[in-house]
């Protein structure tokens, strides 16, 4: 089954993270979108943390300390409704400012979760909403969900005796300091015992003779840590309240694969998929329930074929050691796939993965033959087991979703012995939003062997004394020599004024180096390197522009690059 692939373009923006002031200003935009949807006075419904109820209210229905703690986070805004109308406009307001929702009626869940959250949220306490109406004739009731089991059960006994309910044997549960302690306390030992019962399982299922120390790292071993933060290239997951898996394991063959999925089923453990540890959410290494990770850093032979055009590429393999080894077998062979290098094949080809090849050839994804997975029951495929719906899935839906890749056979695409690369830098004193704007107008109409992205940035202005400027870099790749491209840069986008001293005529392996920030000097041997990004604290994000956007739009975004937070921001534009 064929769907078909948009071809738009693509707006990423990476911020360092500083978050405090756009915390205050959803918060504000969340009260005053409530205030027009209520006609009651909301004041005495709604918390936030300025008001100073907010904490008694918030603790109020807590009952497992864990979740009790500084560190532990906290919500916007607690609305405590009284009317279904206050749930609605919650609801719409949440989704409106990009808010998570989460509901308490008791707070008993065990993990805190009708409290708590990973990213921003409101909390809807349901302690005013515990209206009870009992109708003995019909024996129904209707329970508002804020009515503790206690309450239920009394309103029954009210209305009759020969009627009850089946629930709750505990009508409000309050720990004492030395049950919390317990329950702490087994809680980690239940921890030790799953951890020791997914390893004994894992031993036996994956026939493998050596030592599971090599492949297997609980939390008590002193590799665990070193192994863990060797892939995260975003620091906002390297905290220690980002939660941590059980286990780690490195595979070095496939049946350590099928063992750790059946004995994380066994075990009620979630797995996680990690190859490069690009993701930028931290997906491929946290977990909000019980997790193990599976690394593939071990998993990352590459087989290529020059005289059949394909190569099959392990997973754990990244880009730039799949760039590395083409170049090897040939001059004029490429792969149309990510810029940086340490990015891992298993999550971009799986994402979809684009790069300066994507105009002529598409995605990675659009360029993959066939796969090996490993199914939710342990099972190997290959295209043809799983059927093409599955394999359709597979290259571009998440390979989390569906089980793990092993291993794809890629199909290689031709490059010519010389392509031409240019880096053309305008501040908005120079006409960039002009250029901005022409770009969205020519980019995805320009001459296939052509693929032009910008680059936008904040930049000390050099006409302005202390002054900042805008700086958008045009980055281009061109599959072919500079005498061919100048004059369709002249026909196509001549507002540029590219020249040929702006451009440089090199191998396709020396674009990717120039591309990916390195010198064209430098050994392609760099490449395999998988520790040369910088890790930092940042937050990423990207969409999908289908019009172009206007110059008034542009220049309405410029001023965002001038705020604090915004000091290393970066947004790209790919075609």
């Amino acid at each position: 089954m064929k769907h078909p692939r948009p071809h738009l373009t693509i707006a990423m923006i990476f911020l360092l993270f500083s978050i405090a002031s756009s915390v205050s200003h959803t918060q504000e935009d969340f009260v005053q979108c409530l205030q027009l949807h209520n006609t009651t006075q909301i004041s005495k419904l709604v918390y936030t943390r300025t008001n100073s109820s907010y904490s008694s209210v918030l603790k109020y229905s807590i009952h497992n300390h864990r979740f009790a703690s500084k560190t532990t986070p906290k919500p916007l805004v607690i609305v405590t409704p009284r009317h279904a109308s206050h749930v609605q406009a919650t609801i719409i307001c949440s989704q409106r400012h990009g808010l998570q929702i989460r509901t308490r009626s008791g707070g008993h869940d065990f993990e805190g979760v009708s409290y708590t959250s990973q990213v921003p949220f409101v909390v809807i306490d349901l302690i005013k909403y515990r209206k009870i109406e009992v109708d003995v004739e019909k024996r129904t009731a209707w329970v508002q969900a804020g009515a503790t089991t206690g309450e239920l059960y009394y309103r029954i006994n009210e209305k009759s005796k020969t009627l009850a309910f089946p629930a709750g044997v505990v009508t409000v549960l309050l720990f004492s300091p030395l049950s919390l302690t317990c329950s702490s306390a087994r809680a980690l030992d239940d921890d030790t015992n799953n951890n020791e019962n997914f390893i004994q399982c894992f031993y036996q299922y994956s026939n493998y003779s050596t030592s599971t120390s090599k492949v297997v790292y609980a939390k008590s071993n002193s590799s665990y840590s070193s192994i863990l933060k060797f892939s995260i290239h975003n620091l906002r997951f390297e905290t220690k309240t980002t939660p941590k898996p059980h286990v780690i394991v490195t595979p070095l063959e496939i049946s350590q694969v099928q063992a750790t999925i059946i004995c994380s089923k066994r075990h009620g453990m979630q797995i996680r998929t990690r190859s490069g540890g690009h993701d930028y959410e931290g997906l491929s290494y946290v977990s909000e329930v019980p997790f193990i990770i599976i690394d593939l850093i071990n998993l990352s032979q590459i087989d290529v074929d020059a005289d059949s055009r394909t190569a099959w590429v392990q997973a754990g393999a990244t880009i730039g050691q799949l760039y590395y080894t083409i170049s090897q077998q040939s001059n004029t062979l490429g792969f149309p796939a990510a810029v940086c290098a340490t990015v891992g094949v298993g999550g971009q080809f799986n994402g979809g993965g684009y790069g300066f090849l994507m105009r002529k050839y598409g995605l990675a994804a659009d360029n993959i033959i066939d796969a090996h997975i490993i199914d939710v029951n342990g099972r190997f495929l290959d295209r043809e087991a799983m059927c093409e719906d599955l394999f359709w899935a597979i290259r571009g839906g998440g390979r989390a979703s569906f089980g793990v890749i092993i291993s794809w056979k890629i199909k290689l695409v031709s490059v010519p012995s010389t392509v031409t690369v240019f880096r053309v830098a305008r501040t908005l004193e120079q006409n960039a939003t002009e250029l901005v704007h022409k770009w969205h107008l020519v980019a995805n109409k320009l001459d296939k062997n052509l693929t032009i992205r910008i680059d936008l940035q904040r930049v000390n202005s050099s006409t302005k004394q202390g002054g900042l400027t805008v700086q958008a870099t045009f980055e281009s790749m061109f599959l072919g020599t500079v005498d061919q491209l100048i004059p369709l840069m002249q026909k196509s986008f001549p507002e540029l004024g590219l020249v040929k001293q702006d451009c440089t005529e090199v191998s396709w392996i020396q674009s990717v180096l120039y591309l990916g920030g390195f010198s064209i000097t430098q050994s392609p041997k760099v490449l395999l390197n998988r520790t040369q990004s910088i890790a930092a604290s940042f937050k990423g994000k990207s969409d999908y522009v289908t019009i172009p956007i206007p110059e008034s739009a542009l220049e309405g975004l410029w001023p965002l690059f001038y705020e604090d937070e915004a000091q290393y921001a970066i947004m790209i534009f790919n075609p």
